[in-house]
């Protein structure tokens, strides 16, 4: 988990206040990113990432600024861990 957080955040993190990210409900295997970007583009999703070392499909839309995003969300629970 604390990889895919670091991962997403620094990914992510320049443009943290427009994209939000989530691993669907019912988690995708994936082996590359055009893979992962059509599964979610059937369920509503802008985008996605596929995590080769996990095999997980993250998608991605623009929300809005005050939302958290995934990756604020995972280093949030990590550091609320420890």
């Amino acid at each position: 988990t604390r990889v895919l957080a670091m991962t997403l955040f620094v990914a992510y993190g320049v443009q943290g206040k427009e994209i939000c990210c989530k691993v669907p409900t019912t988690p995708f295997l994936c082996t590359n990113d055009p893979q992962c970007k059509a599964l979610c583009s059937k369920v509503n999703y802008e985008d996605g990432h596929c995590f080769d070392i996990l095999s997980k499909c993250v998608c991605m839309n623009r929300c809005v600024q005050d939302a958290k995003t995934l990756a604020a969300e995972l280093l949030e629970e990590e550091f609320l861990k420890q």
